[in-house]
């Protein structure tokens, strides 16, 4: 189960993982470099959904009896989960600070202009 959470993360196109999947992509001589490399901002909440949807059936404990090369995914994925959640509720506040760094710039240009005409009088 945690390689199709894996799986799904790896490639946002899957819609139905199967096992013979995980294996090809565990074959990949590049395996744990595109898990180093992943690029977490471009997680999709499809991606997400189907990932949680395993998530909420597996126990870290359960994981680490079966498999500690498993345990590493598990923490991987779990990480990612925790990353998604988060940068979820960030996002929109990031994009609130830089539109009030433009207003801000736009209303100083507007007060040095101000400012200037005023230095005349």
């Amino acid at each position: 189960n945690t390689l199709f959470c894996v799986l799904y993360l790896m490639n946002s196109s899957i819609t139905s993982a199967e096992w013979p999947m995980c294996q090809s992509m565990m074959a990949d001589a590049r395996f744990l470099d595109n898990l180093r490399t992943y690029k977490k901002e471009g997680i999709k909440e499809r991606q997400m959904r189907r990932v949680n949807a395993i998530l909420n059936h597996l126990e870290e404990a359960s994981v680490q009896k079966s498999s500690v090369a498993g345990l590493g995914l598990f923490r991987w994925v779990t990480s990612l989960s925790h990353y998604y959640d988060v940068a979820r509720q960030v996002k929109p506040l990031s994009e609130e600070v830089r539109k009030l760094e433009r207003e801000k710039a736009v209303k100083e240009q507007e007060l040095a202009t101000i400012n200037e005409k005023l230095a005349l009088f």
